[in-house]
């Protein structure tokens, strides 16, 4: 925000705007939320080569929550490669595969490869945690948990996570 009012040359940097679009969306699944910042660099930097992959992240949630699952899971397949949203691909289609019963086992290996490679990302690690526990692996849930909280500051999400390693 201070480098846009401020008008830094950063405020030109494409890059800047599609990290911000990637922290926003590692705080919240809401497309509202990142979104603005993905239009942000496509102004800056139309040409940018990771903007598509943005474009193809969001129409895969968007089916999702059509409830159009296969094209939904195609897509996120496809973007697993990508270095702009390959990590918030997996973690989509993990969550996805997880909460909706399709494939457990395979949505655990998807958030653990997420949470591996992105230790602070509170929502993977909390779904993870629900993993773990579906499948009877307390400690590691309660690692998992455990791992929200040393990064989460949110104090109703922190008593949700402290309730979630008692139980």
């Amino acid at each position: 925000q201070l480098i846009r009012e401020e008008r830094h040359t950063l405020a030109e940097n494409g890059e800047l705007f599609l990290l911000s679009a990637q922290i926003a969306f590692e705080q919240s699944d809401k497309m509202d939320d990142y979104k603005p910042w993905v239009e942000q660099a496509r102004l800056c930097d139309p040409e940018n080569p990771h903007l598509n992959d943005w474009d193809l992240l969001t129409t895969a949630q968007t089916l999702l929550q059509e409830a159009d699952y296969d094209k939904g899971q195609k897509i996120l397949e496809s973007l697993q490669e990508s270095p702009a949203v390959g990590i918030l691909a997996q973690y989509i289609l993990g969550h996805h595969l997880f909460w909706r019963n399709i494939d457990t086992a395979r949505a655990q290996k998807m958030l653990e490869e997420t949470v591996e490679q992105r230790t602070q990302f509170v929502k993977a690690c909390a779904c993870l945690g629900f993993v773990y526990n579906k499948e009877g692996h307390r400690e590691k849930a309660q690692y998992a948990f455990g791992q929200c909280l040393a990064f989460e500051s949110n104090p109703e999400k922190i008593k949700f996570y402290k309730q979630q390693i008692a139980s």
